[in-house]
């Protein structure tokens, strides 16, 4: 198990907040007169080295022990500069749409 930096607690904490805030008022769409939850999305970008694998990590872990079922989470990296700094890691959270 990995232990987190302040600021790494600090940018996990702040994810899962987000993603609480957002499942308890969804954005809805109505596409074709059916309604449509949008799935949360969330963009982290820090420089490479510092930690937003285990940053990520640690936000899904919040989040799954919240939920009464687990979410499906996509999650995307993709770098943002040629030189290999600044990866920019996407989260996608959704559940079924009904």
């Amino acid at each position: 198990m990995l232990t987190l930096y302040q600021f790494q607690e600090a940018a996990a904490a702040n994810v899962s907040s987000r993603v609480a805030e957002y499942l308890a008022n969804p954005q809805v769409q109505t596409v074709n007169r059916k309604r449509h939850v949008v799935p949360f999305f969330h963009a982290l970008s820090a420089l490479t080295g510092a930690g937003k694998t285990a940053m990520l990590a640690e936000s899904v872990a919040q989040i799954a022990a919240t939920m009464p079922v687990k979410p499906v989470i996509m999650w995307l990296s993709k770098p943002r500069s040629t030189d290999g700094h600044g990866d920019v890691v996407v989260v996608g959270i959704g559940h079924r749409w009904r």
